[in-house]
This record gives structure tokens, C-alpha cells and sequence, in this order.
């Protein structure tokens, strides 16, 4: 009966080493969080402008331009789904700016998501998050609330950061 526990640990040991090796290898592997990079970032007028990765210092306001704020998650599956659709309505919706900010690693976006949120008489409680004109939209499903805030937005011409937070 020693014996066989002798095995067991021993057969435990090596596979906790192994998968620590495989986590270690990945983590060294991965790669670096730069809250900086932008991932796409088209700025002729004939596209959308997306900005995957944003500073509140990049962002224009346009005459004739919905600005588009999406407050996600790296590795949340619902952004992924989100900036999908996004990248999708680009070609029909060329009068609309996307820009995005990574909240779960930059401690400085979700300071900037809650803000919106303030500015907007709630509280942002998670990602996605995104901002159309005067409209937050918690969670992505169709997009079927996008395009009736991005139409709203364009007939009220309002942006929240720079009519309310700016």
C-alpha cells in the first residue's frame, strides 16, 4: 500500500511540474500588455477610424461624426463579439469614429469608464460597456441598440465627452 501512494505522489509531482512549466512557458510567452498600442487605427475619412486601444487624448470631434465609446475586456468573449460587429458596420457606417479602451488591465480606463458612466447618472458594471452619443449600452447582443443610438447621435449631434466630461 506504500507502494502504490509512493506512485501516486510521485505521478502528482511531475504533472504539477509539468503544468507549471506549460503556465510559465505561456506567461513568459504572452504577449505584453501595452495600454498604449493600437491594435487598428484607419484614419482616412473614407473608413471608420477604430482605435482599438485609446487615449482620451487621441479622440476627435468631428462635424458629421458619431463618436463611438467601448469600454472591454481583453479576453472577454462578448467585447470580441462586439468589436466583430463593429468591424463589420464599418463600410455602411463610415461617419462614426470607434474608440476603444481596455479596462480590465489599465486601471486609468476604468477610471475613464466610470466617468462615463457618472456623466451618464450610472454606474458602469462591467464590459462591455459602450457610449453613443447620450446612451450607454451594457453587454452586446445584436447591435440592434448601437444603430438606434448611433442614428440618435447623429440627428442630436451630442458626444458625451466633449458636451459633458471634457
Amino acid at each position: 500500500m506504500k507502494k502504490v501512494k509512493s506512485i501516486l505522489l510521485t505521478a502528482l509531482a511531475i504533472i504539477l511540474a509539468f503544468l507549471a512549466m506549460v503556465f510559465i512557458t505561456n506567461a513568459m510567452n504572452a504577449p505584453e500588455k501595452d495600454e498604449n498600442t493600437n491594435y487598428s487605427n484607419i484614419s482616412d475619412r473614407t473608413e471608420a477610424y477604430m482605435v482599438k486601444k485609446a487615449k482620451l487624448s487621441e479622440i476627435k470631434r468631428e462635424d458629421g461624426v458619431v463618436n463611438i465609446y467601448l469600454f472591454w475586456g481583453d479576453g472577454c468573449p462578448h467585447c470580441k463579439d462586439e468589436w466583430a460587429w463593429l468591424e463589420s458596420i464599418r463600410e455602411e457606417y463610415k461617419d462614426v469614429n470607434i474608440y476603444g479602451f481596455e479596462t480590465w488591465y489599465s486601471e486609468a480606463n476604468s477610471k475613464i469608464m466610470q466617468q462615463f458612466a457618472t456623466a451618464l447618472g450610472e454606474e458602469a458594471r462591467g464590459v462591455p460597456y459602450t457610449v453613443i452619443g447620450n446612451k450607454s449600452i451594457s453587454g452586446f447582443a445584436d447591435g440592434k441598440e448601437h444603430i438606434e443610438a448611433i442614428k440618435n447621435a447623429r440627428k442630436s449631434g451630442f458626444d458625451l465627452y466633449f458636451d459633458k466630461i471634457k
